[in-house]
């Protein structure tokens, strides 16, 4: 509440704090609106050669998965098409990982999603990426298993070859 539904240094800063009035969800409304994402229009931002990489966790408990596969199906329909969109902008939607990554995940995917490397090569030499390996460690920090992360609405799929937990270098895997 302190840092997203009003601003730093007003008293309600918790749940607890907290009154539901109509008043006080009135009073929400312009903070509200400064975090939303109904406007998709990234036309200027397309035209100036922009490159956006969108990630969301699947096992996220705080922000439903759904909502980032609307907010794609708004932008692309804003953008002309799926194709359009995936131009300038890709989205990866990452299997059993929580928030933002924290608290570990379910299983797999735990521990590192970092697709900002990915991001950096896109608009440095425009190979937009495909896939994003996601890695989990153990409590020791040794590789446990490298999975990759297709762009949506591409999937991994195991063929039968090699380790689950080891992602190829050169893809086997269907998509």
């Amino acid at each position: 509440m302190k840092y997203l539904g009003y601003p730093i240094g007003s008293p309600a800063s918790s749940v607890a704090q907290f009154r539901f009035t109509a008043a006080e969800f009135r009073r929400l409304i312009p903070e509200g609106v400064k975090g939303n994402a109904m406007s998709l229009d990234l036309n200027a931002f397309q035209q100036a050669g922009g490159k956006l990489i969108l990630w969301h966790a699947w096992a996220d408990q705080s922000i439903p998965p759904t909502e980032m596969l609307d907010c794609y199906q708004r932008l692309s329909e804003q953008s002309g098409s799926l194709r359009q969109t995936r131009s300038f902008v890709r989205l990866f939607m990452v299997p059993m990982l929580f928030h933002c990554g924290f608290f570990g995940g379910y299983r797999a995917m735990n521990s590192n999603f970092d697709p900002f490397p990915a991001l950096v090569n896109w608009v440095e030499s425009d190979h937009a990426p495909d896939r994003i390996v996601s890695e989990q460690r153990d409590a020791q920090n040794v590789l446990v298993r490298r999975r990759p992360v297709f762009h949506y609405t591409e999937r991994a799929q195991y063929i039968g070859h090699g380790s689950i937990d080891d992602a190829p270098t050169s893809s086997p895997l269907r998509r």
